[in-house]
């Protein structure tokens, strides 16, 4: 199966292949991103790390940092 994956702030598009039961987190770390670093969106939308993707998703990571 195909995905769209949008990372932000870098505006890096690109398309990965991954297996039916795959999980938002699964790709983060295939991505070798700490899953806590990031927000995973789907249509605007926040999604867990433990949800399943699916055919054609477009996932937005978005990087985000803290600090004082």
């Amino acid at each position: 199966m195909m995905i769209q994956i949008n990372i932000l702030p870098e505006k890096n598009v690109k398309e990965q292949e991954i297996q039916k039961s795959t999980t938002v987190g699964d790709v983060i770390k295939s991505m070798h991103i700490k899953p806590d670093t990031v927000i995973a969106m789907r249509d605007n939308t926040p999604i867990p790390i433990d949800e399943t993707i699916k055919e054609g998703d477009k996932i937005t990571i978005i990087k985000v940092s803290s600090g004082g």
